[in-house]
């Protein structure tokens, strides 16, 4: 499997790989900052860019990704961009530095591309190399493991995050984040009306065990574009997403 397998089935298939509909709108674009792997506009109108890297997330594509934010503001000075790094495995510090950049970073691993491409029927460039032939092939071979197996195999989102709606667990209706990194955890509270910003508490180990009496008291929500909290959530949460919490509560 290619680089250029990676984004032709993104491009084609985001769906399945992102969890939500996206409308294609530019494909390896020229700038004078280099050509921005792809770009779509998520079902609210925003803006998100995508880079894609085969293997390890280098060194170098928080960069690339603010070069190609600066593209696009350039000519949408009024339109929302948001950005994505993917990668088959993401460092956990590199992850963190994505983060602190509004960057989401998305692991998505060999086995995933190989399970969507058999299910659409898509096939694949030739290896560019014997190693590459041959991690193809072991991974074609053992296509059938669990996901569970193989993610632990071949790395998973080690910045994990999770929402929930409470209407009793802090006295009053409220949007729970839950945040898990370097074996520590966090959960950041919001006012479910104006989402405002209602405090904070950390803990060691995993949000699920230690924050367990706020979750079972809550039922999860989703959201689409993961807000950097340090950043933007400091006081408030951003519109956009206390929108999208919102709909989920109706």
């Amino acid at each position: 499997m290619t680089e250029h397998d990676m984004e032709e089935l993104l491009w084609r298939f985001p769906e399945k790989f992102l969890n939500e509909p996206l409308e294609p709108f530019r494909r390896q674009p020229s700038s004078q900052v280099g050509r921005a792997d792809l770009i779509f506009k998520d079902r609210i109108g925003r803006f998100l860019v995508i880079e894609i890297k085969k293997g390890m997330l280098p060194r170098g594509t928080v960069n690339q990704l603010v070069d190609y934010y600066g593209m696009l503001k350039r000519e949408f000075q009024n339109e929302s961009v948001e950005l994505m790094a993917v990668a088959n495995s993401i460092p956990e510090d590199r992850a963190i530095a994505c983060l602190k950049y509004d960057i989401e970073p998305r692991e998505i691993s060999e086995k995933r591309f190989l399970d969507i491409a058999r299910e659409v029927g898509y096939v694949f460039e030739s290896p560019n190399n014997d190693d590459d032939k041959k991690r193809t092939a072991s991974l074609q071979k053992n296509v059938s493991l669990s996901s569970r197996t193989a993610n632990n195999f071949l790395g998973t989102n080690r910045v994990e995050r999770a929402w929930y709606l409470s209407t009793s667990a802090v006295g009053r209706p409220a949007y729970l984040a839950f945040v898990n990194a370097k074996g520590n955890c966090s959960m950041r509270v919001f006012d479910a009306d104006d989402g405002s910003f209602l405090g904070r508490r950390y803990a060691g180990g995993d949000y699920r065990a230690a924050f367990r009496d706020y979750i079972q008291a809550s039922i999860p929500v989703n959201v689409t574009r993961q807000p950097n909290l340090e950043e933007q959530c400091k006081k408030q949460l951003p519109s956009t997403i206390l929108a999208e919490l919102k709909r989920q509560r109706q």
